[in-house]
This record gives C-alpha cells, structure tokens and sequence, in this order.
C-alpha cells in the first residue's frame, strides 16, 4: 500500500473511535453509566493504535521524509502536529475516571475533538503535500518503516464494536 493511502485508513479508524469517545462524554454528561471495559478499550485502542502504531509511523518515517523533502513549508506544521501527538496522552489517562464522571467526560470529549482537528489537518494539507513532495524512493522507505513499525508494536485495540454499540448515541 502507498503510503498515504496506509495514513488514511488508519485515520478512518481514529475519526470512528473519536465519535466512540463523544458518545462517550455525551453519555457521562446526561448523568448515564459508561461501561469501564468500554472505557479501557478504548483508551487501550489509543495507547496501542493511535499512540504507540501511528504516531511512530508519523514521527519516525513521514514526518522526517517530508522535512527532507520540503523542509521550509512543512517545518511548522509538523512540530504543530507533533505537539498534537504529545497533548492527546494527558487525555487518554484521564478518561477512565469512575469516580469523576465529569473530568472523564472532559478527557474523552477533548481527545476526539483533538483527534477529528488533527486528523482533518493531516488529511487536507500535510497528506496531498506528501503526495506532491515525495519522491517515489522516499515513498518506499516511509512504507518500510511503516512495516517495522507494525511488526514490532502490539495488535491494536479492536472497537468496532464499540462504534456500532455508540452510534445511536445523540452527539450534536
């Protein structure tokens, strides 16, 4: 798979967990029970996937071809993008808070509007600018690295069930 095409899909997944999570906030707000396991799954989806898969990819193999292929006009974005990274982990600690629905909710609303804003910027800029930029050896190297990153990281978190069991839930 090319590897922008590889980002995308794993963004597809983050934006679906993202809504999990405000269903989630939406839930706790009405004064409604969260199942813990819900909770800790998907707080393990955004260590295991998000965090400890994507991010890697990111910061180990695009992020660095973009700087070398593009250094001036992608320079600051990416340092915005990676302290995105770096403000979604305080999150994922404070979501499960059974004994502070209220912080818990505020974690899992601000990561999700977190990941939908960082996602979008990803896909509408920094995606097509690769695209562009990349040589197609550049290409292959950022894809080899996604492989090891895959290969030397935990299966992820499954939620896809969690985004069928939240999908009714009324978030706007």
């Amino acid at each position: 798979m090319e590897c922008c095409g590889e980002i995308r899909e794993e963004h597809a997944l983050i934006e679906d967990a993202a809504a999990v999570a405000m269903a989630m906030a939406v839930l706790l707000v009405q004064g409604r029970e969260v199942a813990d396991e819900d909770v800790g799954r998907l707080v393990g989806f955004g260590r295991d996937f998000v965090d400890e898969r994507h991010y890697r990819k990111e910061e180990r193999a695009l992020f660095p071809a973009l700087v070398a292929s593009a250094p001036h006009p992608v320079s600051i974005r990416l340092r915005h993008l990676r302290a995105d990274h770096a403000a979604s982990r305080p999150y994922m600690e404070r979501m499960p808070r059974r004994d502070a629905p209220e912080a818990a909710a505020e974690a899992l609303a601000g990561w999700s509007r977190l990941m939908r804003a960082h996602v979008a910027e990803e896909d509408e800029a920094l995606l097509p600018l690769a695209e562009r930029t990349l040589s197609d050896e550049a290409k292959r190297a950022v894809v080899s690295v996604f492989h090891d990153v895959d290969e030397s990281t935990p299966a992820p978190v499954a939620v896809g069930d969690l985004v069928d069991r939240y999908a009714a839930v009324p978030v706007g």
